[in-house]
């Protein structure tokens, strides 16, 4: 497949399995990156443990597509938030040179009833980019809990068209696209009850050239 074909159609959103190698990414691994994923876990009140013996075998499975394409666990952490019964694991595609060349998260929700874990969604690291750029902006006037509800996928509402998702009490919308420029434009936007309480259209940051 054609390379820029293939990265407009992985860049869209679509909740899943998505593989960027080959391309040169940003370095997901420099402190820029990692403070803001620390301020936007912060505004959603997620809390790190390194150690779930429960958690690592349901995303040991989860991420079995991801680790035959060379994906391997970013910090080793998973990020509990919503009262415990959501967590965030993040997962990247390690590069000696380049430090990291893609990144995703990894959304898992428990089951009360079975006492078990279910994965929700798989963030591209453009969703996940979106969602920090909002949290950033939404924080200020929205509780902890008000802006996880707001942002992360929720397991129990119809799946939306590709590039949006629904959460606990809204829905979020990210949409790639590749420019001539070979920059990526992104629209994104979050909405609680129809209405949007936050938008934008930037360039990515996340992807840097072909």
């Amino acid at each position: 497949m054609n390379r820029r074909i293939f990265l407009c159609r992985a860049s869209m959103g679509a909740l899943g399995f998505s593989c960027f190698s080959g391309f040169p990414f940003f370095d997901f691994s420099q402190p820029r990156f990692s403070a803001s994923l620390e301020s936007f876990f912060l505004s959603i009140g997620a809390q790190p443990t390194a150690t779930d013996t429960a958690l690592a075998e349901v995303c040991e499975k989860e991420s079995a597509l991801w680790q035959k394409t060379g994906y391997v666990p970013f910090d080793g952490k998973y990020y509990f938030c919503q009262k415990g019964q959501k967590v965030i694991h993040l997962l990247h595609l390690p590069h000696q040179e380049r430090g990291s060349l893609d990144i995703s998260a990894l959304v898992l929700q428990e089951e009360a009833s079975m006492e078990s874990w279910r994965l929700v969604a798989s963030l591209s690291g453009f969703q996940l980019e979106a969602l920090v750029k909002a949290a950033a902006s939404l924080k200020t006037s929205n509780s902890p809990k008000h802006l996880a509800n707001l942002l992360l996928p929720t397991l129990y509402k119809p799946k939306k068209m590709p590039g949006r998702f629904a959460t606990e009490q809204g829905e979020v919308s990210v949409h790639a696209v590749l420019g001539k420029d070979k920059t990526v434009q992104v629209e994104a936007a979050v909405y609680e009850s129809g209405f949007a309480l936050w938008s934008s259209k930037y360039t990515s940051q996340y992807l840097q050239s072909l």
